[in-house]
């Protein structure tokens, strides 16, 4: 049986750690033999924000000035702590840009979608500890941990990174942006190869 890892939103943070595991694992002989054959990730907020018209150039300028003290944050995650204060800094990016854009969609609750049965499910007793899971995960948030997709690469996992046109959190400019500054050996031939339309 080959297995391919699929995933969406954070699944650009998660999807790479969880793939470099069973890949390592893999290797060393650990446990059971998962046959992982690929994996696939569906993830410049105000850049992109510009160029899709949803923010104006005054906001684009001043929702930039949130970049430098994020970096700053990122650079100086050591643990729990840490990362949790540049989760803080760095989400004030896209809480502003959603300030404005939040005025243009018609959405229905906090985030766009009825999640009321969502609640319903999650008040239930017996599921209540995802919360703290949530919660757990969000300490590590900040942590880089796409490093692990160069050394998968040379081993000859596949991927693919996708994402919506019209898509903010997970945007496409983005995606771009990182997979073409990766280092591994097919960087240049990558980054140097046409583009094409999907449809």
């Amino acid at each position: 049986m080959t297995f391919y890892i699929t995933g969406e939103s954070y699944a650009g943070h998660y999807i790479p750690a969880f793939a470099n595991r069973v890949h390592q694992g893999n290797k060393a002989n650990e446990g059971i033999h998962i046959n992982l054959k690929g994996f696939a990730i569906g993830n410049a907020y105000t850049d992109y924000a510009l160029e899709m018209n949803l923010i104006g150039k005054s906001d684009y300028e001043r929702i930039n000035r949130f970049i430098p003290p994020c970096e700053f944050a990122i650079n100086g995650t050591d643990g729990k702590a840490s990362c949790m204060a540049a989760y803080m800094v760095c989400n004030n990016i896209f809480n502003s840009i959603m300030k404005l854009v939040g005025t243009k969609n018609e959405c229905e609750g906090k985030l766009c979608y009825d999640f009321l049965n969502l609640e319903k499910f999650f008040g239930d007793k017996a599921v209540r500890h995802l919360d703290t899971v949530y919660e757990a995960m969000l300490t590590d948030w900040m942590r880089n941990l796409e490093v692990g997709i160069p050394a998968l690469l040379e081993d000859g996992i596949n991927v693919l990174i996708y994402a919506g046109e019209y898509d903010l959190i997970c945007n496409w400019l983005r995606n771009l942006r990182w997979v073409h500054s990766m280092e591994w050996s097919g960087q240049k031939d990558f980054v140097s190869s046409s583009e094409t339309s999907f449809v």
